[in-house]
């Protein structure tokens, strides 16, 4: 990575990743776990098994489950709402929330700039879809190939 470019990337990435699990930290907080998972059962974004399964981490293993959580797709954005829901110290949260999200900020920066340059190795995996895909959160991505 170009040096101060690739720090401020992971700088800013971090500090977002910070920001939004304070926000959802703060509301589970608030909420408390009954209109938490009220909550979660009426908007479909996730299913309340599994925030009783971060929840169930975070009871067995405590906070260091924070950190581990930052580098684990899905539960590491689901982590913060047991977290808040058991109010745990702010600091330890933070710090915990910080360390896990810059070791996976910069994994993903890092694999980013490797690609960006080594592009031709994995394109003839990834562009010869030419019809139009459905997924369950898109209504329909088209992917025109190689232009």
């Amino acid at each position: 990575m170009a040096g101060r470019r690739g720090i401020a990337v992971i700088v800013r990435t971090t500090l977002g990743s910070i920001g939004g699990s304070l926000v959802v930290y703060g509301a589970d907080a608030l909420l408390a776990r009954d209109r938490t998972r009220a909550i979660v059962e009426r908007i479909h974004l996730v299913k309340a098994h599994e925030i009783d399964k971060a929840e169930a981490w975070f009871a067995r293993h405590g906070a260091r489950t924070v950190f581990f959580a930052r580098m684990v797709p899905v539960f590491g954005s689901l982590i913060s709402v047991p977290a808040g829901i058991e109010r745990m110290p702010l600091v330890t949260f933070i710090g915990f929330t910080a360390l896990g999200s810059v070791i996976w900020n910069a994994a993903f920066a890092l694999a980013g700039h490797w690609l960006g340059d080594n592009w031709h190795l994995v394109r003839a995996d990834t562009v010869p879809r030419r019809e139009p895909t459905r997924h369950r959160s898109t209504p329909t991505c088209w992917w025109p190939g190689p232009g």
